[in-house]
């Protein structure tokens, strides 16, 4: 495949010059996994449209109704273009890709820098102007898809908005300008910012499986006061990347050990950031104030809580679980 080069805006996870970035149907963007987290929704808008006709839809939501239209249109009719999720977003000049570094750092998106990049493989030229908020109406979701792969002149007179799709093998050639915007670990307990309360459900809802209603349950209790059990974050700009939370008993036998760390998760691409680590040291701290020790936790891992504390106190049974696992305790 011939290479070319262009300009891409480093974001979410920083990058080193030398670096390879691989995408195609083995290999996903970032906007997959955002997509699929919202398949059980989208699936549901279609299946039961009424039940959505007076709901305002979420963001995430109306970007995955989108995205699988676009996909769906692609595959059918465009394979022999990119994916939009398994592609880099790229631009021609660095002037284009500098007016879309500050965009993103102005929308909070942990923003890292500029560099310059070499493709080998497919791209596709296609016009942001007509990238269309998802409706419940499946077939209108195809329709606007259509008219995005066609990429026609635009109805209404409006100018064409560059984007520019890559796949294939992209390595990063130069660093061209450092921004580092919205790049620093920032950690919270949910009081300090309640308004997250419904997003930080749903991420916890993700990564565990437990019924989002169940965490909304106990955080709404957190924020009315009616329990000290809390809800402890790490974000990088508007996105959360670590948390964990305290509730009585993470369902297991020993009921008479209270109050139970659970959920500690770091998303897999900031792992080795010290991120769990600063999580189990807040709430420790946090709850130590609060006149609240020890603290127990259950888990399979060995060796990674001891560095913070933590020692190995007794075996526990899960409910409904065949094995019995470890059970820890903070002094």
């Amino acid at each position: 495949m011939e290479e070319q080069y262009f300009f891409h805006v480093i974001s979410d996870i920083p990058k080193k010059v030398g670096e390879h970035i691989i995408l195609d149907d083995k290999h996903p963007n970032g906007v997959h996994k955002r997509v699929y987290e919202e398949l059980e929704t989208v699936n549901d808008i279609y299946n039961n449209p009424e039940k959505y006709k007076d709901t305002e839809l979420t963001h995430k939501v109306d970007v995955a109704l989108r995205e699988l239209a676009l996909e769906k249109v692609r595959k059918e009719k465009y394979s022999e273009y990119p994916s939009r999720m398994a592609s880099l977003y790229v631009s021609k000049s660095y002037e284009e890709a500098e007016r879309w570094g500050d965009y993103f750092a102005k929308l909070g998106r942990p923003t890292f820098g500029i560099a310059k990049i070499k493709v080998t493989g497919r791209v596709f030229e296609g016009d942001a102007y007509k990238c269309f908020d998802g409706v419940t109406d499946e077939q209108e979701n195809l329709r606007m898809a259509e008219i995005y792969w066609q990429n026609g002149a635009n109805e209404d007179g409006h100018e064409s908005i560059v984007e520019i799709l890559a796949d294939g093998d992209i390595e990063i050639v130069e660093m061209v300008k450092d921004i580092n915007a919205n790049t620093e670990y920032k950690y919270f307990e949910l009081r300090e910012k309640p308004d997250l309360k419904d997003m930080d459900a749903d991420w916890f809802h993700k990564k565990w499986g437990v019924p989002k209603d169940a965490y909304l349950e106990c955080m709404t209790a957190y924020l009315n006061k009616e329990t000290e059990n809390g809800w402890y974050l790490c974000m990088l700009g508007d996105q959360i990347v670590g948390g964990l939370g305290v509730i009585d008993n993470d369902f297991h036998d020993r009921k008479d050990l209270s109050p139970n760390v659970c959920a500690v998760y770091t998303e897999e691409a900031h792992r080795g950031q010290g991120i769990a680590g600063n999580l189990l040291n807040l709430v420790v701290e946090n709850m130590n104030k609060k006149g609240i020790s020890p603290l127990y936790l259950v888990t399979d891992h060995t060796g990674f809580y001891e560095r913070y504390g933590w020692e190995f106190y007794c075996m526990a049974q899960g409910d409904d679980e065949p094995e019995q696992t470890r059970l820890y305790i903070h002094r």
